[in-house]
């Protein structure tokens, strides 16, 4: 997973953020903001058109916690998704 959020490249090192190891990995096209459970869960729901030129779509995606505690971020592994059933 590699690409641009301009203007940043990625993967970007979050060490600037007190994060050593973490690292961006997904571009911000779309942003999302949830809260986690008292267990450290948190869910997000994206809308996807039931449009059928999306199936194969693939996306990017990945979460950032602030963790206040530690005045950090930190960094979920990157994901990749597919739209549709094939």
């Amino acid at each position: 997973m590699g690409g641009c959020v301009h203007p940043i490249p990625l993967p970007f090192d979050l060490k600037l953020f007190n994060s050593p190891g973490c690292f961006l990995r997904a571009s911000a096209e779309m942003t999302a903001v949830s809260v986690t459970s008292s267990t450290g869960n948190a869910r997000v729901t994206l809308p996807i058109p039931n449009n059928t030129s999306l199936a194969g779509v693939n996306f990017y995606n990945q979460f950032l916690v602030v963790d206040t505690k530690h005045l950090a971020i930190v960094a979920s592994n990157g994901g990749k998704a597919t739209i549709g059933n094939f």
